[in-house]
């Protein structure tokens, strides 16, 4: 019983980790897009 209650918080671990890497790689994404579209905008717009 003890053994089936460690796998279980084994695999919760392992998808905490899984989905936090997950987001992490998305809003890496995302905030780089978003940086990146400001900053061509910030250089087009004064011209």
């Amino acid at each position: 019983m003890i053994l089936l209650i460690d796998f279980f918080n084994f695999a919760n671990q392992v998808l905490l980790c899984f989905v936090a890497y997950r987001a992490k790689k998305f809003f890496t994404i995302r905030l780089f897009n978003v940086y990146r579209n400001s900053f061509v905008t910030n250089i087009i717009s004064p011209i």
